[in-house]
């Protein structure tokens, strides 16, 4: 399984690369198709806490849930970053969703 959304602003000190690095001017041109398939990956586990925005400070108001595709793991917080910050996935998970 590949797990996506490494990043040192979600898990300090274990060497991933900063989130400032992957956010984008504009959104994807399939922006709509991309966060579809994310919400509708199997969920396996979800949490009662509620992520914060690691921007604003604010509290993002859904519950921190992890999913998967059989291939790709991911959360609901990767998916709110895409969204609200245009988050860069990795290209290999963008044509995958595009041929699935």
């Amino acid at each position: 399984m590949i797990i996506l959304g490494k990043f040192n602003e979600f898990a300090p000190n274990m060497g991933f690369p900063s989130i400032n690095d992957y956010l984008m001017d504009k959104p994807y041109d399939s922006k709509e198709k991309i966060i579809d398939y994310m919400l509708n990956g199997s969920v396996h586990m979800v949490t009662a806490s509620k992520p914060i925005d690691i921007f604003t400070g604010n509290v993002i108001n859904y519950d921190l849930v992890f999913m998967d595709d059989g291939e790709y793991s991911w959360t609901s917080k990767l998916i709110y970053y895409v969204d609200k910050y245009n988050l860069k996935l990795p290209e290999d998970f963008i044509n995958h969703i595009m041929n699935n």
